[in-house]
């Protein structure tokens, strides 16, 4: 499997006017809807290509002024450029594992960037201007990890006090969710749609998103069909275990060429799209 540490191009410089177009798309009002995943066994920042694409578009990067840069007025010139970046290693393409539900680097990088459903990409670049908060940041780390290290020197009073911190941290979550409830259950009877203190507070997200928003109106139809279409993904996902483990490696897919079918790109499972013939070798 490819190393993430295998970056096309990255001996070469980003020029100034894509450094100003990737930190549009990284930290810009209208930049990419970045997204976590699992790549390589860590935690990595992906977004799909349709959201660059249109990041790109949006009226706000015209307004960026940049000399260097053509007018992005369709997506064959938003390709150019995006594939620009990607040749200098900004961001890599990736293609999803979907036994393990994590992402892995394709055997074959693409040659040019796409836009297509389904595609994603991981992001690499960071930009030297904004280096600053990653080394305060590790600063702040190295820092945490000496006094803590200290923890014997400190003064007895102040001890007792870090000690009883885990306490009254489960003292909250628990109090938290006890509240939670009893707002719940209030609102719902009185008002006849229920506010939800914390929504996000038994997600598998971070401890600051763990308590943000503070709250939110309680959308059954909404949850409705986020339990319906978790259903649906946990059934194809199993349907697709389940048709590998069955179908033969022997077995070929082949498109007729009549219809206007086309193998899709990276096609190594049973799920396809389009039409397709499925031909078995039989024995003379």
């Amino acid at each position: 499997m490819p190393e993430l540490r295998i970056v096309r191009g990255d001996s070469i410089p980003l020029p100034e006017d894509l450094a100003a177009v990737a930190d549009y798309l990284r930290h810009g009002t209208y930049g990419l809807k970045l997204r976590e995943g699992v790549l390589n066994e860590r935690r990595k920042i992906y977004f799909k290509g349709r959201s660059a694409l249109n990041a790109l578009l949006h009226p706000s990067f015209a307004k960026l002024n940049l000399d260097s840069i053509q007018s992005v007025t369709n997506e064959p010139s938003t390709i150019e450029i995006l594939t620009r970046l990607m040749d200098h290693g900004v961001f890599l393409a990736i293609e999803e594992d979907r036994s393990s539900h994590t992402f892995r680097l394709p055997s074959t990088p693409p040659t040019s960037f796409s836009g297509l459903s389904g595609t994603r990409y991981v992001w690499i670049w960071t930009s030297p201007s904004r280096m600053w908060q990653v080394y305060t940041g590790s600063g702040i780390l190295l820092a945490s990890a000496v006094f803590l290290a200290l923890f014997p020197l400190w003064p007895s009073n102040i001890q007792r006090f870090v000690s009883l911190l885990p306490i009254a941290l489960v003292v909250w979550i628990i109090t938290a969710a006890g509240l939670r409830w009893v707002i719940f259950q209030c609102t719902s009877r009185s008002f006849g749609q229920a506010v939800v203190l914390f929504p996000r507070l038994y997600d598998d997200v971070d401890i600051l998103r763990t308590f943000w928003p503070l709250w939110a109106w309680h959308d059954p139809a909404k949850e409705a069909r986020k339990k319906q279409a978790m259903r649906r993904k946990k059934k194809k996902h199993s349907a697709q275990a389940w048709a590998r483990a069955a179908i033969p490696n022997e077995m070929r897919f082949e498109f007729n060429a009549g219809d206007g079918g086309t193998p899709p790109a990276n096609s190594t499972g049973p799920t396809l799209r389009g039409w397709c013939s499925l031909a078995v070798p039989t024995s003379n």
